[in-house]
């Protein structure tokens, strides 16, 4: 992984569904979507922002599954994105995240941090590396330990969790930030 490690911010619970592959389309101005469809391919860091989403409109999250533990002020996941990671408004219809007619990113192979990593944020594009140099090492060695020996490579998709999972495969990602979505 680069030294310019950029982070994007995502409000809760959005950031969390990234995380955990629920969350495929991120659903951006055409500048934003731009700025990824100008590079190649790269991982990015998802940071959940300090303020949720405070009206969620539903019971349930627009895949069907529940909404997840809050993780705000954390950075969550990494995701790639660049050169065909971006849609037009009318392509990658398919998703219950897409809003037709509106420019965004795919995110794509989704890597859930074990430990989300405590991050201010702010807007734009931020390089981690120079925004907060202690999250940008503590970001790198999870993939790291991921993946040994090869720190750059380009993960899989998160795996979801089982069906009847108990709450203990949940718990990674409770770390008693926040409180859970309705």
């Amino acid at each position: 992984m680069s030294e310019d490690l950029r982070v994007l911010t995502v409000r809760e619970p959005w950031a969390t569904l990234i995380a955990l592959g629920r969350k495929d389309w991120e659903n951006r101005i055409p500048r934003v979507a731009a700025f990824v469809e100008d590079r190649p391919l790269q991982r990015i860091a998802i940071h959940a922002g300090q303020v949720p989403v405070r009206d969620l409109g539903a019971p349930t999250a627009p895949d069907g599954g529940p909404w997840p533990t809050s993780h705000c002020g954390h950075i969550v996941a990494l995701v790639t994105v660049g050169k065909g990671a971006v849609c037009g408004p009318d392509e990658f219809l398919d998703s219950p995240w897409r809003i037709a007619g509106q420019s965004g990113i795919a995110m794509l192979e989704p890597f859930l941090l074990p430990t989300p990593v405590p991050f201010k944020g702010g807007q734009g594009w931020r390089v981690l590396r120079r925004a907060d140099p202690d999250a940008w090492r503590l970001v790198l060695e999870q993939e790291a330990k991921r993946r040994p020996g090869s720190p750059g490579s380009s993960p899989g998709p998160v795996p979801s969790k089982p069906e009847g999972a108990g709450p203990g495969v949940q718990s990674q990602l409770d770390m008693g930030q926040g409180t859970p979505q309705p």
